[in-house]
């Protein structure tokens, strides 16, 4: 425990005299958040496309629900290539085409297709999605429910629809559920920049560990009956306290500048905690491979980079198709960013991000046994 804790101690010491931290872990991602929020954010109706090839019952109200909220306005078109070029100058933030086998779709049960098309990263499309899919949700709902109960009681199908209607209260209210119509414009941005920058932070900061590395210190340390893997927790917590403080800060301007509801606090404290662990465990890893102090940030920043695309933190990963996302997933970056989006827009508790939150502890272990067997490795062939 003594060797941990002068480790933690001198880590700290060494991160409050790198005046670099200051600006990568507390002025860019602010600026950047700024940046992309007042471009991509707002809080007005996101205007979305529609073409519409059927004129069916089902279709009828899809279109209806889609009209009465208060999120999303209306653009008709006759024409795919319109709507594509109207969505790429930014006249529409996203594209809906209904299908004419809609009606089919849901009759069979099935779980409707319907093709949007929406452009990387902007929050407007993020909640036109979200719109589109909580209507279609209502509508197929409501459309099985009254295909059920005039079976059941021996009613006429309109009669069971309009009383299906009425049960759900109005598809304003149910898509309002789904998301928050007062959402902030930086709902997005805040937590993909909070996730990046804690990232690119710590990896940066690796390069601490390498030069403790190569002036001998951690040789001199393990000489004595100490584990290399005490080594690398009492590293790996000064890096703690470095993210967790990063995160705390970055979550405060969030919500008192801009107004983003992180969503329930005790959740949001554990997804920060594991949060950090896992960025402090990654740039202990990259300590213990870099080569120079120099190669660690020039390989972190990089890398922190390349992962946070990856990962969800340029762009949502529920745009780039389901095998792309899922791929995106061997970045820790990608299940913080899960456990965020459940957050804020879906009102998530801790149940709900435990596999996010696993999965991140799982990474965090992972990196410490790397970690130590690459230190242990490094140690001895010095």
């Amino acid at each position: 425990m003594r060797s941990i804790h002068a480790l933690l101690w001198v880590g700290r010491r060494r991160a409050a005299k790198d005046q670099r931290l200051a600006g990568v872990a507390i002025l860019f991602p602010v600026v950047i958040m700024l940046l992309v929020g007042v471009l991509f954010g707002s809080n007005h109706p996101a205007p979305i496309g529609l073409i519409i090839k059927s004129n069916d019952q089902i279709t009828q109200r899809l279109v209806s629900v889609l009209e009465s909220s208060n999120s999303v306005s209306l653009h008709y078109y006759n024409n795919l290539p319109q709507m594509q070029d109207d969505i790429l100058r930014g006249r529409v933030v996203a594209g809906v085409e209904i299908p004419q086998n809609f009606m089919s779709q849901v009759d069979e049960g099935k779980n409707p297709s319907i093709d949007l098309i929406a452009p990387a990263g902007q929050a407007p499309a993020i909640t036109a999605r979200t719109i589109v899919t909580a209507a279609v949700a209502v509508v197929s709902s409501e459309w099985t429910a009254a295909l059920q109960a005039s079976k059941k009681n021996h009613i006429s199908l309109d009669k069971a629809l309009a009383e299906a209607e009425k049960l759900t209260n109005s598809a304003e209210t149910l898509i309002s559920k789904k998301v928050s119509q007062q959402q902030s414009p930086f709902s997005y941005t805040a937590p993909s920049n909070l996730v990046l920058f804690v990232f690119i932070t710590l990896l940066g900061a690796s390069s601490a560990f390498v030069d403790t590395r190569k002036l001998g210190v951690f040789s001199r340390i393990l000489a004595a009956p100490v584990r290399p893997i005490s080594v690398v927790i009492g590293h790996m917590l000064g890096l703690f306290f470095l993210a967790i403080g990063q995160c705390v800060f970055l979550v405060v301007i969030g919500r008192v500048m801009l107004g983003v509801n992180f969503g329930d606090p005790l959740a949001l404290g554990v997804l920060l905690v594991v949060l950090s662990l896992c960025a402090a465990g990654a740039s202990t890893l990259l300590g213990t491979v870099a080569k120079s102090s120099e190669q660690a940030i020039a390989i972190g920043t990089v890398a922190g980079i390349a992962l946070g695309m990856l990962g969800g933190c340029m762009w949502p990963t529920s745009i780039v198709g389901p095998a792309m996302a899922e791929f995106g997933h061997i970045a820790p970056q990608a299940w913080a960013m899960d456990a965020f989006v459940k957050l804020i827009y879906n009102g998530a508790g801790i149940g709900q991000i435990l596999p996010d939150v696993l999965a991140l502890l799982a990474f965090s272990v992972i990196l410490v046994v790397i970690s130590s067997t690459r230190l242990r490795h490094v140690i001895s062939n010095k």
